[in-house]
This record gives structure tokens, C-alpha cells and sequence, in this order.
């Protein structure tokens, strides 16, 4: 009795583990594909040099999760009104051309290390969170 009460509480622990790998596993090939039109976006403005550099320099994450995609651009100002909005456009179209039901684009002012350094107990600290949202009809 002992043992199977065991394996349930085990299983109730699982489950919703299990359940949001998927959702995270679904959408790593868009967030390649959109990490590396942000990261084209970046060398144009002059933030980085080449792909590999903006690589190097960690200035673009992302972590996919159940309905989309949650990403982190590092050391860019929300002055820089211009790569934020190209950045928030190249999200759209992800999002226009997938199932994905949201993006988050977070913008972070210092490096990732500098975050991470800062982030202590509260985490970091992002400068800007633009939620991008979408919605698909099944046919």
C-alpha cells in the first residue's frame, strides 16, 4: 500500500513536468529561426559584428515554452527605438506565420552577465517586456 501510494504521489509530480516538456520541445525550431533574424537585426544596427560575435557576446536567448516563445535581447537601451521595433516585428511575423500563441521579448540594457551578476535573489532585471500575442484557427 505504501509503495503504491509512492508511485502516485510520484506520478501527481510528474505529470505537469511532462506535460509543459512538449510545449517547450514544439516551438526550439522557431526560436532558432527567430534568434538568428534577431541577431541579423543586431549586426545591422552595429550591435555585433557576425553572427558568430553576437553568439559569443550572449546578446540573444530564448526559451520556448507551452504556447510560444520567451526571449531576451542583452545590452540594447529601449532608446534604441529602431532595433526594438524591427525585433518586435520579426516576433509578429513568427507568430503570423506559426501556431504560436505568444512571444515575450524582453529587453535587458547590460550583458547577460551583468544581469545574471545583479539578479541575486529577485533575478534579473529586464528594461523592457513587450508581450507579443497571436491566435491560429484550426481547420
Amino acid at each position: 500500500m505504501k509503495l503504491i501510494l509512492s508511485s502516485i504521489v510520484s506520478l501527481i509530480l510528474l505529470v505537469p513536468q511532462v506535460s509543459n516538456a512538449g510545449g517547450s520541445v514544439k516551438w526550439h525550431d522557431a526560436g532558432v529561426s527567430v534568434t538568428a533574424d534577431l541577431q541579423r537585426i543586431l549586426i545591422s544596427a552595429g550591435k555585433c559584428t557576425t553572427l558568430e560575435d553576437c553568439t559569443r557576446r550572449h546578446l540573444v536567448f530564448f526559451h520556448p515554452v507551452s504556447e510560444g516563445l520567451e526571449i531576451s535581447l542583452y545590452e540594447l537601451s529601449t532608446t534604441d527605438r529602431e532595433v526594438v521595433a524591427k525585433s518586435l516585428a520579426s516576433c509578429g511575423n513568427a507568430i503570423a506565420g506559426s501556431r504560436m500563441k505568444s512571444i515575450d521579448l524582453t529587453v535587458f540594457a547590460s550583458s547577460k552577465e551583468i544581469e545574471m551578476k545583479k539578479a541575486g535573489f529577485f533575478g534579473e532585471r529586464p528594461a523592457e517586456t513587450y508581450k507579443i500575442r497571436g491566435s491560429y484557427a484550426d481547420r
